[in-house]
């Protein structure tokens, strides 16, 4: 279990949405009854309530989507479906075995026809064949990720080119072209990270909210090189453009002709490290089924932003005072040339540096344990090591369950204060029961602070 499964629960009802008539009730009945300095906190909770019992906000929990890679692992391991671990556990090896280096294009046909395959493969078995349509999808969600978990290596161009390189290898030209994209997009915003959102038509009379959230949404984005399957990486794209389409909604702007604007100036506020290559992942990886409308609008969005950042040049920009930029654009070219050779050197240390984080604990384990069961290549050797593996199984289930409710906790006061920082005029206590009705997405609380900020 990865951290976009904290970030994205699966759906369960909450008890704040429950309990919210109630609460709501017992407010006004006792307000007549408080001192006037404590009628305003009863004010404000009720504004809480009234925000959260919105239609669209109920209709958004309602149309949330279910996931749990934990059952999947559980659900494979099941062993009335021994077949499909044959059949996955040979591709996994012929993949790595039989070519140093696939071309991305045949890594895209060669990963899609397999999980078309095993896909199709689920009826015959149980308890996959028993399961109803979300629960299959969360079957075929978990095939995904197990398989671009295994391989991440093998498929992330600047993973990849490492390999590549340390073999002797020269990589294909389609990874190739992702990393040069990769170096040139990193260009383009050192060297345009100074314009103004009017130089991109961005018309927001609160330009101080705009930079605010654009920096907050810069930062999930590049949370995407801290996963490694396609849906993870997409939870980030998610989550940053429902921070930009709340700031939409409540500024009175929307539609295509505002939004990619703001995703433009969010890329060229932020540093968003490996962008072409994530876009590409996704693409490549992403099982076309499993795609919702919002996530298909979303990432061509991104592509496009990022696109016309590559070819983005002062032509392209909106210009009223001629000398005004052309002193600031070469103020930030002669700053960009002095900060070079250090941040060269930040950038080198931080590549080298072997950090080991609690996520990546987590993942560890759980791809250990993945490991272990996909190596056994024998009936006799798993009976043999049968009691011994569900004794360490036990011990090692506990200790990540453990570390998962610690990363839960560390990624909740995370938002809570990412919030507090976006929202600094609302009490923080609203704001973490805002948290809490909303399960700590980023997108949805962002949306009923705004509404509670106006």
């Amino acid at each position: 279990m990865e951290s976009s499964q904290i970030r994205e629960p699966k759906g369960q009802a909450s008890d704040h949405d429950m309990n919210s008539n109630k609460t709501s009730q017992a407010s006004e009945e006792l307000q007549s009854n408080f001192k006037p300095e404590l009628n305003e906190q009863l004010e404000s909770h009720n504004q809480v309530v009234n925000a959260l019992q919105s239609p669209e906000h109920e209709e958004e929990d309602v149309n949330e989507t279910y996931y749990n890679f934990q059952l999947f692992l559980d659900q494979i391991q099941d062993t009335r479906c021994a077949p499909l671990i044959k059949y996955t556990r040979s591709f996994l090896r012929n993949f790595v075995t039989q070519r140093a280096i696939w071309s991305a294009t045949e890594q895209d046909k060669l990963i899609k026809d397999f999980k078309t395959f095993i896909y199709s493969k689920y009826k015959d078995f149980k308890p996959f064949s028993d399961l109803n349509k979300t629960e299959l999808r969360n079957a075929e969600e978990g095939m995904e990720k197990l398989l671009t978990g295994k391989l991440y290596h093998h498929l992330f161009s600047p993973l990849l080119a490492e390999r590549a390189k340390a073999a002797g290898i020269e990589a294909d030209k389609e990874h190739l072209d992702d990393i040069e994209k990769d170096k040139m997009f990193i260009k383009k915003v050192a060297e345009f990270k100074f314009i103004e959102p009017t130089n991109l038509d961005i018309s927001f009379q609160n330009v101080k909210r705009v930079k605010k959230f654009t920096s907050f949404a810069s930062i999930e984005l590049n949370k995407m090189n801290n996963f490694k399957a396609p849906r993870d990486k997409m939870v980030c794209i998610l989550n940053a453009s429902k921070i930009l389409f709340g700031l939409m909604k409540h500024s009175e702007e929307t539609g295509a002709d505002c939004f990619v604007p703001l995703l433009i100036y969010t890329l060229l506020s932020g540093k968003i490290e490996n962008l072409v290559s994530n876009i590409n992942f996704i693409e490549r990886f992403r099982y076309s089924s499993l795609f919702r409308g919002e996530e298909a609008y979303y990432l061509s969005s991104l592509q496009a932003a990022s696109n016309f950042i590559l070819k983005l040049d002062k032509k392209s920009l909106t210009i009223e005072n001629e000398k005004d930029f052309d002193t600031k654009y070469e103020q930030n070219i002669e700053n960009v040339k002095q900060d070079q050779l250090q941040k060269e050197k930040l950038l080198k240390e931080t590549k080298q540096e072997e950090s080991s984080n609690m996520l990546d604990d987590v993942s560890n384990m759980v791809m250990n344990k993945l490991n272990e069961f996909f190596i056994q290549d024998e009936p006799q050797k798993e009976k043999k090591k049968e009691v011994h593996h569900k004794s360490n199984s036990k011990n090692e289930d506990g200790e990540v369950a453990s570390m998962i409710k610690q990363l839960e906790a560390k990624e909740h006061q995370e938002t809570v204060e990412t919030l507090t920082s976006m929202f600094p005029d609302l009490d923080v206590e609203i704001i973490e029961d805002v948290c809490i009705a909303k399960k700590h997405r980023i997108g949805p609380c962002v949306d009923v602070l705004l509404t509670l900020s106006n």
